[in-house]
Order: C-alpha cells, then structure tokens, then sequence
C-alpha cells in the first residue's frame, strides 16, 4: 500500500485491494477544492488548493493518532466563487455540487461513511453548495426513497464552521473578505507552498486597502474587473500561516469527532450564507418555475374570463 505518511493515504496511489481492506466505519475521506485565481504577483494561483490540501493532512494526521484510516482525495480545481474575476477560473455551482455527490456515492456504495469537503476558498456560494451537496447524497440513501437512514453517507462542509476574521465576506450575496492575497494568506503560502512564493516580490509589496463591498465592486467583479490583491502581503509569516492552520484543524478535528460520535453533522457544519437565497445552486431554477407558473396561472386566468364572458353572451 502506497503511503507518503502514516497518518494517511493519497487515494490516487491507491490500489483496489488497497481500498478493500479499509474499514468502512474508520475511514475518513477528505476531498480538497477550491478555484484557480490571482492572488498577487507574489503568491501562486493555486493557493487555494494548497491550503485546503495542507488543511486536510494536518487534520488527518489528529485522526490518524486516534487509529483513524485517513484518505485525502486529489485536490479539484472546483470553485463557485473567487475574490477576483479577471484571472479567476471558476465552475457553475451545480458542477461542484455534482462532483461532491457523485464522488461521495460511489464510495458510499462500497460501504463508507466519512466524507470531508475541505474549500480553500469560503466564498457565500461556495459554502452553501458544499452543503446542499450533503444534502443532496443523504437524499439519495433514504430508506425506500422516504425515510431516513442511520447508516447514510455523511458529506460536510469544513469551511462553513472555521472561517476566521480576514476570511469572512463583508457581503452575503458575494466574496469580499477582509484581505485577500495579503498578510493572512502570504502567510499560508509560505508554510504550505513556500517554493511557489517569489519572496523578493512579496517583502516590496505595499499595503492595498480593502474595497468597499458595493454594487459597483459586484458589477466589477461580474464582468471580469477584479485582480491583484488587497492588505498587506510583506507582512506574511510562514509560522503565523503554519499555526492558523493548526488551529483550524484542532477545531476541525473536535466537531468531526462529534458529528461522527452520534452529533447532527448537517446542523454542526452550517454557515449562514445557505440562508440566502440566491447562494443556492437551485436558486434560478426556482425562480424559473416561479415566473413559468405565473405566467400559466395568467394564461389560465384570461381565458377563464374569456370562457364566461362568451357564456355570459350566449
């Protein structure tokens, strides 16, 4: 069995025979997304995907000591939403929600249980589709179609419980964190990707204040306006980005304990950007029904009244 620590496995150095000895309820499947986009000239494209990477080896090593099997999928360049726009690759919410579903069910009828989505980017979008994407592989393992079922699949969303101050979105509807690219994530690249960051370029970075998060920086970031960064990247430390990822999974390690020891994963691992409407993947397809049944209750309406006026003639 391939294995690049003790405290867990690459599932794509994995063979079957590999994934046939694990034991389906002490084994925990960690799935890292996030978008590509710009962080800076200094910082990789990719930190995203490098952070929720290093976020799920560190909580997997916390598992491992307590005699867990830990499998940290590849990282998927899979993200709804992006601080910026102009370099930023992104997917449609129902293509990662499908990914999580469809990934997590096709284990889960192998017999596992424990599924983690880690995003290194916790945009309103982005969150709330991780978790519909639970909700959505629960659905597909009720009993008889209808009633709940105790051995389910469990998919949560890591990063709707462990947003920090500089990560949180001053908007509900769109991402507009505190900073981004500046102090707080030099500082994750550096203890995550350190060969990947020109230091030269970072340490003569200047401070770039934070946007206001209105209609025109929504527009700008609608139609592709958005790049670079914002805060105070010279600032980044290698061992204050290393120990905020710590942190991050000591948390994430004690509420997984408990969603897997009998807790209520789904209500544990909730943010309240699922709230708003308009984060939700569904949200135009409803709002497309909505408009169809108006208009066929019109329709429906002017011929009644058409019908009676005619029988009222006759």
């Amino acid at each position: 069995m391939s294995n690049e620590s003790p405290s867990f496995l690459d599932l794509d150095r994995l063979r079957a025979s590999d994934l046939r000895t694990l034991p389906r309820d002490r084994t925990l499947f960690f799935l890292p997304v996030g978008p590509i986009e710009d962080h800076g000239d200094a910082l990789p494209v990719a930190l995203d995907l490098h952070e929720a990477r290093s976020l799920c080896e560190r909580t997997a090593a916390r598992f491992g000591a307590e005699g867990w099997n830990c499998v940290i999928a590849p990282a998927a360049p899979l993200g709804v939403d992006a601080n910026t726009s102009a370099l930023g690759i992104r997917v449609r919410a129902h293509v990662l929600r499908d990914y999580l579903v469809d990934f997590c069910d096709s284990l889960a009828r192998q017999g596992f249980r424990y599924f983690v989505a880690v995003s290194g980017n916790p945009g309103p979008r982005q969150l709330t589709t991780i978790e519909e994407a639970g909700k959505f592989l629960r659905k597909r393992h009720l009993r008889a179609m209808l009633f709940p079922n105790p051995r389910a699949p469990m998919l949560v969303s890591a990063s709707s419980v462990l947003l920090d101050e500089a990560e949180k979105s001053l908007s509900p509807l769109f991402m507009s964190p505190k900073e981004h690219g500046g102090e707080r994530d030099a500082g994750v690249a550096l203890a995550t990707a350190p060969s990947l960051v020109d230091e030269k370029i970072l340490r003569a970075s200047s401070k770039v204040e934070t946007p206001s998060p209105n209609f025109a920086r929504w527009r700008s970031g609608a139609t592709g306006g958005v790049t670079g960064y914002w805060g105070d990247p010279a600032r980044g430390d290698a061992a204050k980005g290393g120990a905020l990822l710590d942190e991050k999974a000591k948390n994430l390690h004690l509420k997984l304990k408990a969603a897997v020891e009998g807790g209520k994963p789904h209500a544990i691992f909730k943010s309240w950007y699922s709230l708003v409407p308009s984060n939700q993947s569904l949200f135009k397809i409803w709002i497309l029904v909505i408009l169809l049944a108006a208009t066929l209750g019109g329709w429906i309406l002017v011929s009644l009244q058409t019908f009676m006026r005619g029988a009222d003639f006759n």
